[in-house]
C-alpha cells in the first residue's frame, strides 16, 4: 500500500439470490404452429425453386465442346453427346448403361435397345443434318409413352441446352418491355419540360 492511499475495507456482501427460471415453452396455439410450419415449408420450396432456376440459367449459359471429337455426323453425334465429360449428359441414364455394356453398338441398335427400356434417355430427334443436331432428354415409361424433359442442340460440335418456354417468354418480354420503359421515361421527361415552358 502507498502512503497516500487509505485502507478501506469493503465488506463482502452476500451474492444476490438467484431466482429459478422456467425454460419450458409456453403453450402455442396449434393454428399458429401449423401456419409457421406451412410458412417454413413454403420458404424451403421457394429456396429450392430459386436454386433450380439459377442452375438452369447457368446450364443455358454454359455450352460444352470436345475439340478432339471431329467431325460430328448423324452416325456419331449420340456417342459425342453421351461422353461423361459432357455436363448435360446424365451418367445414370439408359444410354450410359447401354454404352458401358456394348462399346461397339451402332445408332440403329442403340435406338432399338432404348425403345425396349424405361427410364431417362437421350435420343436424336429426326430430321437432322450437319452441322446442327437436336437431342431430346426424355422419360420413357413404355414403348410409346414418352415425356420430353428438355432439348439440347449440337451446333458445329458445341452442345447447348435449348431454353424452355418460360425462359424464352421471359427473354422476349424483357426485350419488349425495356424499349417501352425507355419510351415512357422519355415521354415523361419531355412532358415535364413542356409544362415548365408554359
Amino acid at each position: 500500500m502507498f502512503p497516500h492511499q487509505s485502507a478501506s475495507v469493503v465488506p463482502l456482501s452476500q451474492p444476490p439470490q438467484q431466482q429459478s427460471v422456467d425454460f419450458s415453452p409456453a403453450p402455442m396455439d396449434s393454428a399458429l404452429m401449423a401456419a409457421q410450419m406451412h410458412a417454413a415449408r413454403a420458404q424451403s420450396e421457394m429456396d429450392a425453386l430459386a436454386k433450380k432456376v439459377r442452375a438452369d440459367r447457368i446450364a443455358l449459359e454454359q455450352p460444352w465442346k470436345d475439340p478432339r471429337f471431329f467431325p460430328i455426323t448423324p452416325e456419331n453425334v449420340m456417342f459425342y453427346f453421351c461422353q461423361r465429360e459432357n455436363p448435360f449428359f446424365d451418367p445414370n441414364s439408359d444410354n450410359a448403361m447401354i454404352l458401358m455394356q456394348n462399346q461397339g453398338i451402332g445408332p440403329a441398335q442403340l435406338d432399338a435397345v432404348l425403345k425396349a427400356m424405361t427410364g431417362i434417355q437421350f435420343v436424336l430427334v429426326e430430321p437432322c443434318s450437319p452441322p446442327l443436331f437436336l437431342v431430346r432428354k426424355q422419360q420413357r415409361n413404355g414403348p410409346d409413352k414418352i415425356t420430353p424433359l428438355c432439348h439440347f442442340y449440337v451446333l458445329d460440335g458445341t452442345v447447348y441446352q435449348a431454353p424452355d418456354m418460360h425462359t424464352l417468354l421471359h427473354s422476349r418480354l424483357i426485350g419488349v418491355m425495356d424499349p417501352l420503359r425507355c419510351a415512357f421515361q422519355e415521354a415523361g421527361e419531355g412532358g415535364a419540360d413542356h409544362n415548365q415552358k408554359l
